[in-house]
């Protein structure tokens, strides 16, 4: 899996905190700092915060 998260400043500063976990939790291969658009997408507000989140499936690693 391809695996990009990302938000406002304090979801940003979260995703980051906890980024091992969330991959060790999505089975994620390649962390992607930049946003794709193939795959699945998905943008959602948290309270006062924005986030987004793009994964795709990947061949073997």
């Amino acid at each position: 899996i391809r695996l990009h998260v990302n938000g406002t400043p304090l979801v940003a500063q979260a995703i980051d905190e906890h980024r091992d976990w969330i991959m060790n939790e999505t089975l994620t291969a390649v962390w992607s700092e930049a946003s794709f658009s193939t795959g699945f997408s998905l943008e959602r507000d948290l309270d006062d915060h924005q986030w987004q989140i793009a994964l795709e499936k990947t061949g073997p690693q």
